[in-house]
């Protein structure tokens, strides 16, 4: 398991079969291609499924702004958080994610009070399990491969690999909870 950034982009370096680094500093090219791309590719991967080690849940405070219009009350979002999963509001009761006007990413909504499940930003590298932490080696791979490479063919390789790893990690990850009944969905209840 990787121990710090360093360990992930050199990880996606290997599979390119470029030189390794030192430090995400390094003035090298890969260096600098690593630096840039692996804090904006940490972000997508995180936020693009609700990974059981970044999957938080906590209670909103409300903001002393009033939004203007369409709803009455405005909950600021905490710090890094990538996306919103789930609120404890009642089934048809609407929401949305706005920027507020003095507190950063908000939620609105009509409630007093409200809980939300959420994707939050995780940045140490020892919490992400393996299955994860292969996923961002092979997404930073596939998005630097022809800086690094000037080969579509690697391009190509990088990006299916990372699709595949990415499924089966999703997989993976999609079993470490048990759910007692599935949710049942209205449009297709009509039927029976």
């Amino acid at each position: 398991m990787a121990t710090a950034e360093v360990d992930i982009a050199n990880s996606a370096l290997a599979k390119l079969g470029a030189p390794l680094i030192e430090a995400l500093t390094d003035t090298v090219r890969a260096a600098v291609l690593c630096n840039e791309r692996y804090p904006i590719l940490r972000k997508k991967l995180l936020a693009s499924h609700p990974w059981n080690f970044a999957t938080k849940r906590v209670s909103l405070a409300a903001t002393a702004d009033e939004p203007i219009f369409e709803y009455d009350m405005e909950f600021a979002l905490p710090t890094g958080c990538l996306r919103v999963l789930d609120t404890d509001l009642s089934e048809g009761e609407e929401w949305e994610i706005e920027n507020g006007v003095s507190n950063g990413r908000v939620l609105l909504c009509n409630a007093d009070a409200v809980k939300i499940k959420y994707i939050k930003d995780i940045t140490d590298v020892t919490l992400f399990p393996p299955h994860f932490e292969e996923c961002l080696a092979l997404l930073l791979a596939a998005d630097i491969s022809y800086a690094i490479t000037q080969n579509n063919t690697v391009k190509q390789d990088m990006w299916s690999a990372y699709k595949n790893e990415v499924r089966e990690a999703r997989s993976i990850d999609a079993q470490e909870a048990q759910k007692s009944a599935l949710d049942t969905n209205p449009w297709i209840d009509v039927r029976w």
